[in-house]
């Protein structure tokens, strides 16, 4: 027979908020586990994995959440309302029609700037970013404009079509 956990002393939201807590810890693990491990090849598999899973869950999840659209504002709301899903302090903004961002304003993953955290995050967690974009619209292309592992007070993503 189960564990059963007093609902009052264990409310689903504090269970929910511990289980996203403790996930993004293991993933930050495996991330600096592989990185550790392998050096550049390493990077290059955490940025296949995160391209798949964007593969994967992106298309399903953009309509769930009742995005339609194919441009810059649709994928930076759809990556912010996403991010707050899972407790993330989130921003989005539009800068113009062909560009739009959004901010994590704290980082789930490391509690200060590293230079580990710096190359797994810009050279292999962007992936789901990037291919999320190539996936919604290939003309999209991805940018940080600010970058939590250089000091600045958050990781601002762009997405952008460039002019022609």
């Amino acid at each position: 027979m189960g564990y059963k956990l007093d609902e009052k002393e264990f409310p689903f939201e504090m269970r929910l908020k511990a289980g996203v807590g403790t996930l993004n810890k293991y993933i930050c693990a495996y991330n600096l586990a592989i990185y550790e491990k392998f050096g550049d090849e390493g990077l290059k598999l955490i940025g296949k994995i995160w391209a798949d899973m964007a593969d994967r869950f992106f298309p399903g999840s953009f309509e769930r959440l009742g995005f339609q659209g194919d441009g810059p504002k649709e994928i930076a709301e759809w990556f912010a309302k996403a991010d707050a899903i899972m407790d993330y302090d989130t921003e989005y903004f539009v800068v113009s029609d062909n560009k739009a961002g959004f901010r994590v304003n704290k980082c789930p993953w490391y509690n200060r700037p590293s230079p580990e955290g710096a190359k797994i995050c810009s050279q292999g967690v962007i992936n789901f970013e990037k291919r999320a974009a190539q996936l919604l619209n290939p003309k999209i292309r991805v940018s940080m404009a600010k970058f939590f592992h250089k000091g600045d007070n958050c990781c601002e993503y762009i997405f952008e079509i460039p002019e022609e």
